[in-house]
């Protein structure tokens, strides 16, 4: 296999490894939780003018479309790993896994 390859792989099993554990549910809670305080209307300051609002809504929007993102991203790149696995390995090899989403 090739540097880059290898790579990939290390990454993917690096990943894997952290979602498997109740960190990645405990951290998947702790993120929901925030981002459900920054979706609250009522956690925008008062005193904004109808501009800075719309621009506060805005960058909340985008957050929390960047931590969905990220998280997608993650769970990709394991999906990549896994089906990588089930191509080369023998299928005794492949260890399957489930994701935490809770």
């Amino acid at each position: 296999m090739d540097k880059e390859t290898n790579a990939t792989i290390r990454e993917g099993e690096e990943l894997r490894n952290l979602v498997v554990g109740n960190g990645w549910v405990i951290a998947q809670k702790m993120l929901s939780d925030m981002m459900a305080v920054i979706e609250r209307v009522d956690t925008i300051p008062d005193d904004l003018s109808i501009e800075a609002t719309a621009i506060e809504t805005m960058a909340r929007r985008r957050t929390i479309a960047f931590v969905n993102a990220w998280r997608e991203a993650i769970e990709n790149r394991i999906t990549l790993y896994e089906q990588y696995l089930k191509e080369v390995a023998k299928p005794e090899e492949v260890d399957p896994i489930v994701i935490n989403r809770e």
